[in-house]
Protein backbone atom coordinates (compact mmCIF):
# COMPACT_ATOMS: atom_id res chain seq x y z
CA UNK A 1 0.00 0.00 0.00
CA UNK A 2 1.14 3.12 -0.51
CA UNK A 3 1.71 5.92 1.68
CA UNK A 4 0.39 9.57 0.41
CA UNK A 5 1.69 12.85 2.51
CA UNK A 6 -0.14 14.30 0.13
CA UNK A 7 -3.44 14.07 -2.07
CA UNK A 8 -6.12 15.64 -3.52
CA UNK A 9 -9.60 15.07 -2.31
CA UNK A 10 -12.14 15.54 -4.82
CA UNK A 11 -16.30 14.37 -4.34
CA UNK A 12 -17.05 15.58 -1.13
CA UNK A 13 -20.38 13.83 -1.76
CA UNK A 14 -20.75 10.99 1.20
CA UNK A 15 -23.39 10.05 3.64
CA UNK A 16 -21.01 10.22 6.49
CA UNK A 17 -21.01 14.04 6.44
CA UNK A 18 -17.24 13.46 6.89
CA UNK A 19 -14.98 16.27 5.79
CA UNK A 20 -11.63 15.76 7.37
CA UNK A 21 -8.77 14.40 5.05
CA UNK A 22 -7.78 11.94 7.18
CA UNK A 23 -10.94 10.16 6.57
CA UNK A 24 -10.64 10.38 2.67
CA UNK A 25 -6.70 8.98 3.12
CA UNK A 26 -5.78 6.97 -0.35
CA UNK A 27 -3.74 3.92 2.16
CA UNK A 28 -7.86 3.35 4.00
CA UNK A 29 -9.77 3.66 0.53
CA UNK A 30 -7.21 1.55 -0.98
CA UNK A 31 -8.39 -1.11 1.81
CA UNK A 32 -11.47 -0.73 0.62
CA UNK A 33 -11.19 -1.51 -2.40
CA UNK A 34 -8.91 -4.52 -2.39
CA UNK A 35 -11.75 -6.45 -0.02
CA UNK A 36 -14.28 -4.99 -2.47
CA UNK A 37 -12.27 -7.04 -5.63
CA UNK A 38 -11.39 -10.47 -3.23
CA UNK A 39 -15.02 -10.74 -2.57
CA UNK A 40 -15.96 -10.21 -6.36
CA UNK A 41 -13.08 -12.44 -7.29
CA UNK A 42 -13.88 -15.04 -5.04
CA UNK A 43 -17.43 -16.55 -5.05
CA UNK A 44 -17.08 -18.33 -1.69
CA UNK A 45 -16.02 -15.10 -0.31
CA UNK A 46 -18.98 -12.53 1.17
CA UNK A 47 -18.52 -8.76 1.54
CA UNK A 48 -21.12 -7.00 4.31
CA UNK A 49 -21.03 -4.04 6.31
CA UNK A 50 -21.44 -5.52 10.05
CA UNK A 51 -24.95 -4.10 10.30
CA UNK A 52 -26.17 -6.66 7.93
CA UNK A 53 -25.04 -9.77 10.23
CA UNK A 54 -26.37 -8.53 13.57
CA UNK A 55 -29.30 -10.33 15.10
CA UNK A 56 -32.24 -9.47 15.00
CA UNK A 57 -32.82 -7.84 18.42
CA UNK A 58 -33.15 -4.37 20.28
CA UNK A 59 -29.45 -5.38 22.06
CA UNK A 60 -27.75 -6.40 18.84
CA UNK A 61 -25.21 -3.54 19.02
CA UNK A 62 -25.19 -2.01 22.40
CA UNK A 63 -22.88 -0.24 25.10
CA UNK A 64 -22.72 -0.39 28.78
CA UNK A 65 -21.93 2.56 31.32
CA UNK A 66 -20.76 3.33 34.54
CA UNK A 67 -23.48 4.27 37.45
CA UNK A 68 -22.11 7.43 39.10
CA UNK A 69 -21.32 7.04 42.87
CA UNK A 70 -22.05 3.15 42.99
CA UNK A 71 -19.06 2.10 45.09
CA UNK A 72 -18.21 -1.51 43.71
CA UNK A 73 -18.82 -4.22 45.19
CA UNK A 74 -17.20 -8.02 46.49
CA UNK A 75 -17.37 -10.58 43.98
CA UNK A 76 -20.30 -12.57 46.45
CA UNK A 77 -22.18 -9.62 46.50
CA UNK A 78 -21.91 -8.35 42.93
CA UNK A 79 -21.71 -9.27 39.02
CA UNK A 80 -18.43 -8.98 36.68
CA UNK A 81 -17.94 -5.10 35.88
CA UNK A 82 -15.97 -5.43 32.25
CA UNK A 83 -14.03 -2.52 31.73
CA UNK A 84 -11.75 -1.34 28.80
CA UNK A 85 -8.81 -2.61 30.57
CA UNK A 86 -10.32 -6.03 30.48
CA UNK A 87 -10.68 -6.27 26.90
CA UNK A 88 -7.56 -7.47 25.65
CA UNK A 89 -6.76 -8.83 21.61
CA UNK A 90 -9.06 -12.03 21.36
CA UNK A 91 -9.02 -12.68 25.57
CA UNK A 92 -10.64 -11.27 28.40
CA UNK A 93 -8.21 -10.72 31.05
CA UNK A 94 -10.25 -10.57 34.61
CA UNK A 95 -6.97 -9.85 36.41
CA UNK A 96 -8.36 -6.67 38.05
CA UNK A 97 -12.05 -7.25 37.50
CA UNK A 98 -14.26 -5.63 39.82
CA UNK A 99 -17.56 -6.06 40.39
CA UNK A 100 -21.04 -4.12 40.60
CA UNK A 101 -24.34 -4.60 42.47
CA UNK A 102 -27.09 -6.84 41.04
CA UNK A 103 -29.56 -4.15 40.88
CA UNK A 104 -27.58 -2.53 38.61
CA UNK A 105 -27.15 -5.39 36.52
CA UNK A 106 -30.65 -6.32 36.02
CA UNK A 107 -31.89 -2.67 36.38
CA UNK A 108 -30.35 0.29 34.58
CA UNK A 109 -27.90 -1.87 32.63
CA UNK A 110 -30.10 -4.57 31.62
CA UNK A 111 -29.48 -3.76 27.74
CA UNK A 112 -25.84 -4.80 28.19
CA UNK A 113 -25.94 -7.42 30.04
CA UNK A 114 -23.16 -9.93 28.61
CA UNK A 115 -24.30 -13.03 27.31
CA UNK A 116 -22.39 -16.31 26.02
CA UNK A 117 -20.92 -15.44 22.33
CA UNK A 118 -21.49 -12.08 22.51
CA UNK A 119 -18.38 -10.03 21.22
CA UNK A 120 -16.99 -7.52 22.86
CA UNK A 121 -15.34 -4.48 21.08
CA UNK A 122 -13.25 -1.69 22.46
CA UNK A 123 -14.39 2.04 21.12
CA UNK A 124 -12.94 4.67 23.48
CA UNK A 125 -9.11 5.29 24.04
CA UNK A 126 -7.67 2.30 23.49
CA UNK A 127 -9.95 1.03 20.55
CA UNK A 128 -10.53 -2.22 18.31
CA UNK A 129 -9.88 -4.74 20.46
CA UNK A 130 -12.37 -7.53 20.31
CA UNK A 131 -12.87 -10.98 22.54
CA UNK A 132 -15.71 -13.49 22.87
CA UNK A 133 -17.63 -13.90 25.76
CA UNK A 134 -17.10 -17.99 26.95
CA UNK A 135 -20.18 -19.94 27.62
CA UNK A 136 -18.91 -20.19 31.31
CA UNK A 137 -18.32 -17.02 32.25
CA UNK A 138 -20.90 -15.99 34.28
CA UNK A 139 -23.03 -13.20 35.06
CA UNK A 140 -21.55 -9.91 33.07
CA UNK A 141 -21.97 -6.39 32.30
CA UNK A 142 -19.83 -3.67 30.93
CA UNK A 143 -18.85 0.07 30.95
CA UNK A 144 -20.09 2.74 28.23
CA UNK A 145 -16.36 2.13 26.65
CA UNK A 146 -17.04 -0.96 24.51
CA UNK A 147 -19.29 -2.20 22.01
CA UNK A 148 -21.66 -5.63 22.89
CA UNK A 149 -22.13 -6.88 19.76
CA UNK A 150 -24.48 -9.76 18.96
CA UNK A 151 -24.76 -11.71 15.74
CA UNK A 152 -26.83 -13.50 13.28
CA UNK A 153 -25.12 -17.25 13.49
CA UNK A 154 -26.93 -18.37 10.75
CA UNK A 155 -24.75 -16.29 8.25
CA UNK A 156 -21.53 -15.67 10.48
CA UNK A 157 -19.68 -17.26 13.71
CA UNK A 158 -19.21 -15.22 16.91
CA UNK A 159 -15.30 -16.38 17.04
CA UNK A 160 -14.60 -15.33 12.98
CA UNK A 161 -16.28 -11.83 13.86
CA UNK A 162 -13.84 -11.69 16.89
CA UNK A 163 -10.91 -12.68 14.84
CA UNK A 164 -11.50 -10.27 12.06
CA UNK A 165 -12.40 -7.34 14.03
CA UNK A 166 -8.44 -7.85 15.58
CA UNK A 167 -7.20 -8.01 12.02
CA UNK A 168 -5.36 -5.39 9.91
CA UNK A 169 -8.40 -5.42 7.70
CA UNK A 170 -10.42 -4.16 10.60
CA UNK A 171 -7.88 -2.00 12.28
CA UNK A 172 -7.80 0.07 8.72
CA UNK A 173 -11.05 0.42 8.94
CA UNK A 174 -11.53 1.51 12.43
CA UNK A 175 -8.55 4.04 12.35
CA UNK A 176 -9.77 5.73 9.73
CA UNK A 177 -13.71 6.00 10.96
CA UNK A 178 -12.42 6.64 14.65
CA UNK A 179 -12.89 10.60 16.06
CA UNK A 180 -11.66 12.71 18.28
CA UNK A 181 -8.15 14.08 19.43
CA UNK A 182 -6.72 13.68 22.88
CA UNK A 183 -9.37 10.23 23.35
CA UNK A 184 -10.20 8.56 20.06
CA UNK A 185 -13.60 7.03 19.97
CA UNK A 186 -15.67 4.93 17.43
CA UNK A 187 -19.65 5.73 17.01
CA UNK A 188 -22.07 2.99 16.71
CA UNK A 189 -23.02 4.47 13.00
CA UNK A 190 -19.00 3.97 12.34
CA UNK A 191 -18.93 0.68 13.98
CA UNK A 192 -22.09 -0.54 11.69
CA UNK A 193 -20.33 -0.05 9.02
CA UNK A 194 -17.23 -1.93 8.98
CA UNK A 195 -17.28 -4.13 6.00
CA UNK A 196 -16.44 -7.82 6.78
CA UNK A 197 -14.81 -10.29 4.89
CA UNK A 198 -16.20 -13.59 5.19
CA UNK A 199 -16.59 -17.31 3.91
CA UNK A 200 -20.00 -18.05 3.15
CA UNK A 201 -19.89 -21.33 4.59
CA UNK A 202 -19.36 -21.27 8.26
CA UNK A 203 -17.86 -24.72 8.89
CA UNK A 204 -14.55 -22.63 7.08
CA UNK A 205 -15.31 -20.16 9.10
CA UNK A 206 -15.03 -21.59 12.35
CA UNK A 207 -11.96 -24.07 10.76
CA UNK A 208 -10.40 -20.57 10.33
CA UNK A 209 -10.80 -18.97 13.72
CA UNK A 210 -10.37 -22.31 15.18
CA UNK A 211 -6.69 -22.40 13.52
CA UNK A 212 -6.02 -18.51 14.85
CA UNK A 213 -7.35 -18.88 18.14
CA UNK A 214 -5.04 -22.29 18.79
CA UNK A 215 -1.71 -19.87 18.46
CA UNK A 216 -3.57 -17.03 20.49
CA UNK A 217 -3.72 -19.78 23.17
CA UNK A 218 0.02 -21.03 23.19
CA UNK A 219 0.97 -16.26 22.88
CA UNK A 220 -1.86 -16.35 26.16
CA UNK A 221 0.12 -18.78 27.95
CA UNK A 222 3.11 -16.43 27.93
CA UNK A 223 1.16 -13.65 28.97
CA UNK A 224 -0.47 -15.44 31.93
CA UNK A 225 3.23 -16.83 33.00
CA UNK A 226 4.32 -13.66 32.76
CA UNK A 227 1.38 -12.01 34.70
CA UNK A 228 2.23 -14.29 37.38
CA UNK A 229 5.75 -13.18 37.47
CA UNK A 230 5.11 -9.75 38.09
CA UNK A 231 2.55 -10.80 40.80
CA UNK A 232 4.66 -12.64 43.14
CA UNK A 233 7.71 -9.96 42.69
CA UNK A 234 6.32 -7.92 45.92
CA UNK A 235 5.97 -11.72 47.55
CA UNK A 236 9.40 -12.58 46.87
CA UNK A 237 10.69 -9.16 47.82
CA UNK A 238 9.08 -9.85 50.97
CA UNK A 239 9.74 -13.45 51.69
CA UNK A 240 13.65 -12.84 51.10
CA UNK A 241 13.37 -10.12 54.57
CA UNK A 242 11.49 -12.32 56.12
CA UNK A 243 8.41 -9.69 57.03
CA UNK A 244 5.50 -10.62 57.82
CA UNK A 245 2.89 -8.11 56.43
CA UNK A 246 -0.24 -6.89 58.95
CA UNK A 247 -3.72 -8.55 57.96
CA UNK A 248 -5.77 -5.39 56.94
CA UNK A 249 -7.44 -3.06 59.27
CA UNK A 250 -11.04 -3.52 59.02
CA UNK A 251 -11.46 0.02 61.98
CA UNK A 252 -13.34 2.40 60.07
CA UNK A 253 -13.19 5.02 63.02
CA UNK A 254 -10.50 5.62 65.45
CA UNK A 255 -8.95 8.45 67.42
CA UNK A 256 -4.96 10.04 67.12
CA UNK A 257 -3.50 12.83 68.37
CA UNK A 258 -2.59 15.20 66.09
CA UNK A 259 -1.52 18.10 67.89
CA UNK A 260 2.54 17.10 67.67
CA UNK A 261 1.86 16.85 63.83
CA UNK A 262 1.28 19.22 60.98
CA UNK A 263 -0.84 16.40 59.09
CA UNK A 264 -4.60 16.50 59.91
CA UNK A 265 -6.07 13.81 57.19
CA UNK A 266 -7.33 10.57 58.51
CA UNK A 267 -5.39 8.38 56.15
CA UNK A 268 -2.64 9.62 57.24
CA UNK A 269 -3.13 8.23 61.04
CA UNK A 270 -4.28 5.05 59.59
CA UNK A 271 -4.14 2.18 62.31
CA UNK A 272 -3.19 0.13 59.19
CA UNK A 273 0.08 2.59 58.13
CA UNK A 274 0.48 2.50 62.36
CA UNK A 275 0.58 -1.12 62.49
CA UNK A 276 3.14 -1.37 58.84
CA UNK A 277 5.40 1.13 60.07
CA UNK A 278 6.23 -0.51 63.75
CA UNK A 279 6.64 -3.80 61.50
CA UNK A 280 8.68 -1.65 59.48
CA UNK A 281 11.10 -0.66 62.54
CA UNK A 282 11.63 -3.97 63.84
CA UNK A 283 13.97 -4.94 60.91
CA UNK A 284 17.80 -3.03 60.59
CA UNK A 285 16.38 -0.02 58.49
CA UNK A 286 16.93 3.72 57.53
CA UNK A 287 15.09 6.18 56.40
CA UNK A 288 15.55 7.04 52.74
CA UNK A 289 17.03 10.49 54.10
CA UNK A 290 20.23 8.86 55.09
CA UNK A 291 20.76 6.97 51.96
CA UNK A 292 19.68 9.48 49.39
CA UNK A 293 20.12 13.31 48.40
CA UNK A 294 17.94 15.33 46.29
CA UNK A 295 19.33 16.88 43.66
CA UNK A 296 18.24 20.28 41.71
CA UNK A 297 16.44 19.57 38.89
CA UNK A 298 18.05 19.95 35.16
CA UNK A 299 16.31 22.10 32.86
CA UNK A 300 16.15 20.63 29.33
CA UNK A 301 18.07 22.40 26.85
CA UNK A 302 16.79 23.48 23.77
CA UNK A 303 17.36 21.20 20.73
CA UNK A 304 16.31 20.23 17.63
CA UNK A 305 15.18 16.59 18.88
CA UNK A 306 14.54 15.53 22.30
CA UNK A 307 14.23 11.17 23.72
CA UNK A 308 11.32 11.73 25.92
CA UNK A 309 9.93 8.97 28.39
CA UNK A 310 6.73 9.96 29.14
CA UNK A 311 5.31 9.01 32.55
CA UNK A 312 3.06 6.37 31.26
CA UNK A 313 5.70 4.84 28.89
CA UNK A 314 7.63 3.80 32.65
CA UNK A 315 6.11 0.36 34.37
CA UNK A 316 5.42 0.59 37.87
CA UNK A 317 6.71 -2.31 39.02
CA UNK A 318 9.72 -3.17 36.27
CA UNK A 319 11.12 -0.14 35.50
CA UNK A 320 11.03 -0.83 31.62
CA UNK A 321 10.20 2.10 29.70
CA UNK A 322 9.89 3.42 26.06
CA UNK A 323 11.77 5.94 24.25
CA UNK A 324 9.97 8.33 22.15
CA UNK A 325 11.82 10.80 19.93
CA UNK A 326 9.96 14.26 19.90
CA UNK A 327 10.50 17.62 18.21
CA UNK A 328 8.91 19.55 20.56
CA UNK A 329 7.67 19.31 24.15
CA UNK A 330 4.74 21.01 25.62
CA UNK A 331 5.42 21.30 28.83
CA UNK A 332 8.77 21.64 31.39
CA UNK A 333 10.99 18.27 31.09
CA UNK A 334 13.91 17.72 33.21
CA UNK A 335 17.10 15.98 31.93
CA UNK A 336 18.14 13.00 32.81
CA UNK A 337 21.52 12.13 35.12
CA UNK A 338 23.66 9.56 34.71
CA UNK A 339 23.94 6.55 37.48
CA UNK A 340 21.07 8.50 39.32
CA UNK A 341 17.47 7.52 40.33
CA UNK A 342 14.56 9.08 39.26
CA UNK A 343 11.08 8.21 41.35
CA UNK A 344 7.74 9.98 40.18
CA UNK A 345 5.97 11.11 43.34
CA UNK A 346 2.52 12.19 41.50
CA UNK A 347 -0.63 10.04 41.85
CA UNK A 348 -1.40 7.38 40.35
CA UNK A 349 2.07 7.09 38.58
CA UNK A 350 4.07 7.25 42.30
CA UNK A 351 6.65 4.49 42.37
CA UNK A 352 7.51 3.92 38.79
CA UNK A 353 11.44 4.33 39.59
CA UNK A 354 14.51 3.69 37.45
CA UNK A 355 17.84 4.24 37.31
CA UNK A 356 19.57 5.87 34.84
CA UNK A 357 21.82 3.83 32.75
CA UNK A 358 24.02 4.62 29.76
CA UNK A 359 20.66 4.51 27.54
CA UNK A 360 18.75 6.90 29.37
CA UNK A 361 21.50 9.45 29.67
CA UNK A 362 20.42 12.78 28.43
CA UNK A 363 16.79 11.97 27.95
CA UNK A 364 14.39 14.09 29.05
CA UNK A 365 11.21 13.10 31.30
CA UNK A 366 8.46 14.68 33.37
CA UNK A 367 8.72 17.43 35.91
CA UNK A 368 7.32 15.14 38.44
CA UNK A 369 9.72 13.08 38.58
CA UNK A 370 12.14 13.21 41.92
CA UNK A 371 16.03 12.83 41.27
CA UNK A 372 18.10 11.70 43.92
CA UNK A 373 21.70 10.39 44.19
CA UNK A 374 22.87 7.48 46.68
CA UNK A 375 25.00 8.62 49.26
CA UNK A 376 25.84 5.89 51.63
CA UNK A 377 27.50 2.80 50.99
CA UNK A 378 24.83 0.76 53.24
CA UNK A 379 22.75 0.22 50.07
CA UNK A 380 23.01 -1.49 46.65
CA UNK A 381 21.43 0.93 44.05
CA UNK A 382 19.84 -2.01 42.14
CA UNK A 383 18.01 -2.96 45.53
CA UNK A 384 16.94 0.37 46.51
CA UNK A 385 15.25 0.64 43.11
CA UNK A 386 13.52 -2.64 43.88
CA UNK A 387 12.08 -1.90 47.29
CA UNK A 388 11.05 1.60 46.35
CA UNK A 389 9.30 -0.14 43.23
CA UNK A 390 7.93 -2.76 46.00
CA UNK A 391 4.67 -2.66 48.01
CA UNK A 392 7.14 -2.07 50.78
CA UNK A 393 7.12 1.61 49.99
CA UNK A 394 4.03 1.72 48.13
CA UNK A 395 1.98 1.37 51.00
CA UNK A 396 3.91 3.58 52.68
CA UNK A 397 3.28 6.49 50.17
CA UNK A 398 -0.61 5.31 49.96
CA UNK A 399 -0.90 6.79 53.54
CA UNK A 400 1.69 9.64 53.06
CA UNK A 401 0.38 11.32 49.65
CA UNK A 402 -1.09 14.80 49.63
CA UNK A 403 -3.33 16.70 47.99
CA UNK A 404 -6.91 17.52 46.91
CA UNK A 405 -7.56 15.34 44.26
CA UNK A 406 -6.60 11.55 43.79
CA UNK A 407 -5.41 12.76 40.51
CA UNK A 408 -3.39 15.01 41.61
CA UNK A 409 -1.97 13.95 45.18
CA UNK A 410 1.64 13.85 44.91
CA UNK A 411 4.17 12.56 47.99
CA UNK A 412 5.78 15.62 49.25
CA UNK A 413 9.97 16.13 49.61
CA UNK A 414 9.53 15.20 54.09
CA UNK A 415 7.06 12.03 53.30
CA UNK A 416 9.40 10.76 50.76
CA UNK A 417 12.58 11.05 51.88
CA UNK A 418 11.05 9.52 55.23
CA UNK A 419 9.87 6.09 53.04
CA UNK A 420 11.77 3.36 55.41
CA UNK A 421 13.91 1.33 53.72
CA UNK A 422 14.97 -2.43 55.37
CA UNK A 423 18.57 -2.31 54.96
CA UNK A 424 19.47 -6.46 55.35
CA UNK A 425 22.97 -7.50 54.84
CA UNK A 426 25.26 -6.72 51.75
CA UNK A 427 24.42 -10.61 50.54
CA UNK A 428 20.88 -10.30 51.29
CA UNK A 429 20.34 -7.22 49.00
CA UNK A 430 22.57 -9.24 45.75
CA UNK A 431 20.35 -11.69 46.24
CA UNK A 432 17.42 -9.61 46.27
CA UNK A 433 18.46 -7.22 43.67
CA UNK A 434 19.95 -10.34 41.38
CA UNK A 435 16.36 -12.10 41.43
CA UNK A 436 14.80 -9.35 40.56
CA UNK A 437 16.51 -8.64 37.81
CA UNK A 438 16.33 -12.15 36.44
CA UNK A 439 12.35 -11.79 36.42
CA UNK A 440 12.39 -8.53 34.64
CA UNK A 441 14.52 -10.09 32.08
CA UNK A 442 12.12 -13.55 32.16
CA UNK A 443 9.26 -10.99 31.83
CA UNK A 444 10.31 -9.06 28.77
CA UNK A 445 11.53 -12.53 26.93
CA UNK A 446 7.96 -13.84 27.78
CA UNK A 447 6.53 -10.30 26.31
CA UNK A 448 8.21 -10.78 23.13
CA UNK A 449 7.24 -13.78 22.47
CA UNK A 450 3.12 -12.87 23.35
CA UNK A 451 3.97 -10.60 20.78
CA UNK A 452 5.36 -12.89 18.20
CA UNK A 453 2.73 -15.72 18.83
CA UNK A 454 -0.26 -12.95 18.43
CA UNK A 455 1.19 -11.74 15.02
CA UNK A 456 1.42 -15.14 14.06
CA UNK A 457 -2.22 -15.80 15.10
CA UNK A 458 -2.77 -12.24 13.25
CA UNK A 459 -0.72 -13.81 10.06
CA UNK A 460 -2.70 -17.24 10.04
CA UNK A 461 -5.93 -15.67 9.78
CA UNK A 462 -5.51 -13.37 6.40
CA UNK A 463 -3.21 -16.30 5.27
CA UNK A 464 -6.16 -18.68 5.92
CA UNK A 465 -8.80 -16.49 4.54
CA UNK A 466 -6.53 -15.45 1.25
CA UNK A 467 -6.06 -19.24 0.69
CA UNK A 468 -9.29 -20.14 -0.32
CA UNK A 469 -10.39 -21.48 -3.02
Amino acid sequence: MKSEKCFIVGNLDNKTNRIDAHFFNPIYLEAIKEMENYSKKKKQINLLPLKKLLKKSKTNLTGGGTPKGTPYVTEDEGVKFIRVQNIRRYKINLEDVVYIPHAYHSGMLKRSQIKPSDVLLTITGTYGFSVIAPEDFGEANMSQHSAKIEVNEDIIAPKYLCCFLNSVLAKLQMDRLVTGGTRPALDYPSIKSINILFPKSKDCQINISEETMKIVDRAYERFYKKEEILSNMNKEIISSLGIKLPSKSSEKWFIADILNNDRIDAIFYSPYNKKFLELLKDFSYRPLRKLVRPLNKIKTPIQEFYSLIDLRNVEECTGRYKIKEVRDIVSDKILLQYEKIFVSHLNPTKGKSFLVDEKLNGCVVSNEFVPLEIISDEVIPKYLIAILRSKIALTQWKYAVTGSTPSRERIGKRELLSTIIPLPNEDTQIEIANKIYKDIEEVSKLEQEFNNYIKMADDTFLNELIALT
